[in-house]
Formats: C-alpha cells, sequence, structure tokens
C-alpha cells in the first residue's frame, strides 16, 4: 500500500516535509486518486504537525487500511473550516481525521455519515453524543492527575482550586470524590467572575499546600494568568499549570503530552473504524503516555525537589 499525505494544491508531503510546515488553500480539492482520509487541521503548529506525522505513520504501519490521505489545514479560519468539511464528499473518503477542536466541530457540523476521529480536543462530551465520531481528549483523567500531584508534592494535603460552577461544576464534584479516596482534601472556591478571584486567592492562601488549574474559560485568561503566578511565587503554594506556556510563565509543572503518540492513537481507532467498528462503539481515550514539564527556577524557590525517576527522564524544563 501508498500511503500519500497532499496538500491543496496537489503536492505530496513526505514525513520530512511536515515538520517544515503545511501548505494551505481555501477549499477541498477534487478527488484524484482512490478514496481515502481526509485530515483536517485546526493550526500550522508544531503539536498539530507532530500528531499528523505520527497518524501517518501508524497508518503506513497498518498496510492496507487506505490508499491516501489528504490535509487541508484551516490556520484557525472559522469559514476555511467550514468550507474545507463542506467539501467532503462520502463517496470520496473513507473518514475524517479532525485534529483540534475547530476542525472537529465543522467536521461534525457539515459531514454527515461520515466516521470522525478527533485529536487534540478536549471536549469529550462533544465526541461521546455523536454516534458517528470518536477521538483522543487532550488531557488527563483526574486520578491520574492527583496521582502525578502527589509525586511533585508528597507532603501536600490541602489541593486549592478556582472554579466556575457553570463551566466546571461537575468536574469539581468528580474531583472531590477522587482526592478524597488518594488522601486528599480538595478546597474549591467558586467565582461568579474574573473580579472574585483576588478574594478566592486569599482564602486559599490560609489553606492550600498546592494550587491545583483545571480549564476555566473564566478563571485562567491572558489577564489572569500573571495574578494566578504572582500570587504562588508570592505565596509559595505552587501552581499546577494545564500546559508547558503556564510552567514557562512560572508554574511548578504540568503534565504534557506526546503528540506524536496521540496521532498514532487516533490511527489505532481508525484502523478499527475501516475495520468495521462503528465509531459510537469505540469510547473517546485519553492519551496513554504522559510527559511532564517542569520550572527548576520554582522549584528551587519554593524548596520542591523534582522528583529522582523525572530528573532522569524524558521532562521538558524551564529556568
Amino acid at each position: 500500500m501508498t500511503v500519500l499525505i497532499r496538500s491543496l494544491t496537489g503536492l505530496v508531503l513526505s514525513a520530512s516535509m511536515l515538520a517544515a510546515g503545511f501548505a494551505a488553500a481555501p477549499a477541498w480539492p477534487e478527488p484524484a486518486g482512490p478514496a481515502g482520509i481526509a485530515v483536517l487541521v485546526s493550526h500550522d503548529a508544531p503539536p498539530y504537525r507532530a500528531a499528523l506525522q505520527g497518524f501517518e505513520q501508524e497508518m503506513r504501519a497498518r498496510r492496507g487500511d487506505v490508499d491516501e490521505i489528504r490535509a487541508a489545514v484551516l490556520d484557525g479560519d472559522a469559514q476555511k473550516a467550514e468550507a474545507s468539511a463542506a467539501g467532503i464528499r462520502k463517496d470520496d473518503v473513507k473518514m475524517i481525521l479532525a485534529l483540534g477542536s475547530l476542525a472537529m466541530e465543522a467536521a461534525l457540523r457539515r459531514t454527515s455519515g461520515i466516521p470522525v476521529v478527533a485529536g487534540l480536543v478536549v471536549d469529550a462530551d462533544e465526541i461521546a453524543k455523536r454516534d458517528s465520531a470518536t477521538g483522543v481528549i487532550l488531557g488527563f483523567p483526574l486520578k491520574t492527575q492527583f496521582q502525578e500531584l502527589k509525586r511533585f508534592c508528597g507532603e501536600c494535603k490541602t489541593v486549592g482550586v478556582i472554579y466556575n460552577s457553570q463551566q466546571n461544576g461537575k468536574i469539581i464534584e468528580e474531583a472531590q470524590r477522587e482526592a478524597v479516596g488518594l488522601g486528599l482534601r480538595l478546597d474549591a472556591q467558586e467565582v461568579l467572575c474574573p473580579q472574585d478571584i483576588p478574594a478566592a486567592l486569599q482564602r486559599l492562601s490560609r489553606t492550600a499546600d498546592i494550587l491545583w488549574a483545571i480549564p476555566d474559560r473564566l478563571v485562567l485568561t491572558p489577564q489572569t494568568a500573571q495574578h494566578l503566578l504572582l500570587f504562588s511565587y508570592r505565596n509559595r503554594i505552587p501552581f499546577v499549570g494545564l500546559s508547558a506556556s503556564w510552567v514557562k510563565a512560572g508554574a511548578l509543572y504540568a503534565l504534557d503530552w506526546d503528540y506524536e503518540d496521540l496521532g498514532r492513537q487516533c490511527a489505532e481507532l481508525a484502523h478499527a473504524i475501516l475495520r468495521g467498528v462503528p465509531p459510537g462503539d469505540i469510547p473517546p481515550s485519553w492519551p496513554r503516555r504522559i510527559g511532564y514539564a517542569v520550572n527548576l527556577k520554582t522549584a528551587r524557590h519554593m524548596k520542591i525537589p523534582v522528583p529522582a525517576e523525572l530528573a532522569a527522564g524524558d521532562v521538558q524544563t524551564f529556568e
């Protein structure tokens, strides 16, 4: 089997060319070969390139699955996403790989009857409620997050978190149960608007041993990030970030992802679908590999030793 990755200009992209970037065009092209897989990529950025490369490598290893893979880069443009998804026809492709939320939403909204595998997305509910979709969620189970928290800060007993109930009420309820099961206490401070955050932090300064971040569009924004990180640094209360960018800015650590392996996971789901398993019968899955990002300067400031097994492993570090 020959697997090709084609840009919208018709050029064939090799794996080495993927590392340099994607080509892009405003619409999906007319089919020029056998039916294959359509790929919608939300952004031209390293995580997306790595995920697509992992997907292509795994599909190539599973000979006979597909003849051609065509990739359309959406550049974060909603109109381009709609147009590209609308141009995908069931007769031309066997399934769609959607990398990123923009790509997933367009694929689910504008295509019908075509299986969708989503990657680099955070909304498991949006996938789970669709019979035609499955995917790999960009996150980790709460139990895993708390287990890793204990590895980094074994003496921490009270975990502080700020949240908005409309976005994360159910998550906090589940987190309370998981925390108790691991011998932790969760001090969850609800806020209704960004102006409530300073008072919530003041309350947590008296109780929390560590601050835990969860995705929350009200609490964690570019406008609130500096305030949260300064509070953590000045009060020597470590902050668990959402990503390596938060760690670079001053958070103690964050769990990270192996994006190439995420792409391989997506390929394994695609393989199952192409072998006849209905997408709705495949629950969304978590990443199987955990990466780490650690701020060594923050660790020294707070006198928190980096676990020896992590210091010797594959860890992204910042000073």
